[in-house]
């Protein structure tokens, strides 16, 4: 027979009245005479799940309990199921099949077929297609994707931490033990076993004979990962080579200590888990403290330098200020990576209601991987200077200047471009361009070099080429044209444009980045203070004031006889936010980045940008 939600709900409702009439379940719930029936014969079915056998006379519906264990175990999930979703049970049952597909796809090691599901769950294919709609944005949130196998099914991929915090929400939407179904019955034994209930009372415990006070929810999604991350295989790597540099800081900290202290009584005799699993509940203990005790002697105790104190005080100011976070021991505020953060803020507590408040999840920045890839080592590099060097914040010029130097190192992937050589007038000239691009220009970085004349130039011949001309033909705004300076004496600047060519997306004559800050502040006497540095064709315009300021980021295009300064093409985004000399560098990098992958200029990106952008800059650097 097909479970519904509802005959749960009506098994509930039996048990918690001991004994009711066919008449007032009806009422309750709104039952037809044929609905009724059906319902009565389900509840008869799941009664010795729940350790009761049911009966039903004339005129009354009672049951005897035939495993008082069993159904003592049953009863209190039973009744909260019941009150919580008494008047909302269809929302119920969405939830129901949206944690059955969650749960089946981050459990399964193998591919998920929609059809297995689709007859396990009585339900069609394209029924489950709402829930399947719901899952993808869920996992979303968690940095986890769906892929469609054909011929084989759905595959979860992600990384294994994520995944362990997505079935964590999962299950808080739902407590599965309550149905009687294959599935989540082997869930069940998966999560609400014996070492469940004994991490949970020694998390009780713990927290009520020390000075950390943990709730019961959190102790409750606390005892949650702990099970699982034990069911789970630990030899899955679930912590990024970011975290390297952070461990032996956080191993002789006093918190890991505690954590460690926790684990061994989890654990008993059982071997201790990896040390990276150990650092993954650390962060999460530490999430939940909701009390701390502040050690001022802690820097001096680890032998923090003075360079790292800076920034140790800078991500301390942040965590507090911007994102109203006190409940974590000031010392910990130090040993938080990007890496880190990333596990304790936004997504993962945001939505599993935990006690951080203020915490509204975030979109990524952009969604191309490359970019995240660079802006990643570009971030490393920042981390590596400010630990390797003493930079106080107001020599911003010589910081851009060393990650200006290992900048030009970074490789950065690139397509190879097909190359149109056009002339008016000299085509002697361009033979002579060609002989020397393909001097000095690696093969790798295009495909083909054509020198076409301009009287027989056609658009729809060469729409995917990338031009190199001394006049600029009006033609659509798809093409990208490089216009020859002074009889291309600039070698040096087309590597670049060949190297960065992306098809199918445009870019602008000798394209340069200027970035202006303005702001409607003025000083007594009708002015304010104004810096510029100029690093590799980038303009930086700032003020040094203490109130919000605008910053615009813009593409301008630029000929052989025009300056820097010129009419802007491209308007990206108008952002607001308080100056920080070392947000610069990411910034700096960002319109780096832009004149790389031109592509990555849309208004998609812009939306996104302007929205996060406070709170990235304030992120990228620590």
């Amino acid at each position: 027979m097909k479970i519904v939600i509802n005959h749960y709900l009506a098994a509930a409702f039996l048990f918690i009245n001991e004994s009711c009439t066919e008449k007032s379940m009806q009422e309750t719930f709104h039952f037809s005479d044929y609905e009724l029936k059906k319902t009565i014969s389900a509840i008869i079915e799941l009664a010795p799940h729940f350790g009761a056998k049911v009966y039903e006379t004339k005129f009354l519906i009672s049951y005897i309990i035939i495993d008082q264990q069993l159904f003592s175990d049953y009863y209190y999930l039973l009744r909260a199921f019941y009150y919580r979703n008494i008047n909302n049970s269809t929302f119920t049952q969405n939830i129901f099949y949206n944690t059955y597909i969650g749960l089946k796809l981050l459990i399964s090691n193998e591919a998920v077929n929609m059809d297995l599901i689709s007859a396990e769950l009585y339900r069609s294919r394209s029924a489950l297609r709402y829930n399947l709609q719901w899952i993808k944005k869920f996992f979303y949130n968690y940095h986890l994707n769906i892929y469609n196998k054909p011929h084989y099914g759905l595959i979860t991929i992600g990384n294994e931490f994520y995944k362990r915090y997505a079935m964590i929400a999962l299950i808080g939407q739902l407590d599965v033990r309550i149905f009687n179904n294959d599935f989540f019955n082997s869930c069940t034994q998966l999560i609400y076993n014996d070492f469940y209930i004994r991490s949970r009372n020694i998390l009780r415990e713990f927290a009520s004979e020390s000075t950390t006070t943990i709730s019961l929810g959190s102790s409750r999604i606390l005892a949650y990962y702990l099970t699982i991350q034990r069911s789970r295989s630990h030899n899955r790597p679930i912590l990024t080579p970011a975290l390297s540099g952070f461990k032996q800081v956080i191993i002789r900290s006093h918190s890991y200590a505690i954590t460690k202290m926790l684990y061994s009584q989890f654990y008993e005799k059982e071997e201790l888990p990896l040390e990276d699993e150990m650092i993954s509940f650390f962060i999460l203990y530490m999430a939940h403290k909701e009390e701390y005790s502040e050690d001022e002697q802690f820097l001096k105790e680890i032998g923090i330098e003075k360079s790292s104190e800076i920034l140790y005080k800078s991500v301390k100011a942040y965590l507090r200020e911007k994102l109203k976070i006190s409940n974590l021991e000031d010392y910990y505020n130090d040993l938080i990576g990007t890496e880190i953060k990333r596990l304790m803020l936004k997504h993962q507590f945001h939505i599993l209601n935990l006690r951080m408040t203020n915490l509204g999840g975030r979109k990524h920045l952009f969604s191309n991987p490359v970019l995240i890839m660079i802006l990643n080592s570009l971030k490393g590099i920042v981390n590596e200077l400010l630990q390797e060097e003493e930079l106080p914040p107001s020599h911003f010029g010589v910081l851009l200047s060393a990650i200006e130097r290992k900048f030009q190192f970074t490789k950065i992937p690139c397509l190879k471009s097909k190359i149109a050589l056009i002339s008016r007038d000299n085509e002697r000239e361009l033979s002579i361009l060609k002989c020397e691009i393909e001097r000095l220009v690696p093969s790798e970085y295009y495909s083909i070099i054509q020198i076409i004349p301009y009287r027989s130039y056609r658009l729809d011949m060469y729409s995917d080429y990338l031009f190199i001309t001394d006049t600029v033909p009006e033609y659509g705004p798809k093409l990208k044209y490089y216009v020859l300076p002074h009889h291309h004496n600039q070698l040096n600047d087309l590597l670049p444009f060949i190297k960065n060519h992306r098809e199918f997306y445009k870019i602008y004559i000798d394209s340069k980045i200027i970035l202006k800050k303005r702001t409607e502040f003025s000083t007594a006497n009708g002015s304010s203070v104004e810096k510029d540095y100029i690093i590799n064709n980038c303009l930086f315009l700032f003020y040094e004031q203490e109130v919000p300021m605008k910053i615009q980021i813009c593409i301008t295009k630029l000929g052989y006889d025009q300056y820097i300064g010129g009419k802007a093409v491209t308007n990206v985004v108008e952002l607001n936010f308080y100056p920080d000399e070392y947000t610069y560098v990411i910034l700096y990098f960002i319109c780096k980045i832009f004149i790389s992958y031109p592509e990555l200029l849309n208004e998609q990106n812009a939306d996104v940008l302007s929205e996060n952008i406070n709170q990235y800059l304030c992120e990228s650097i620590y």
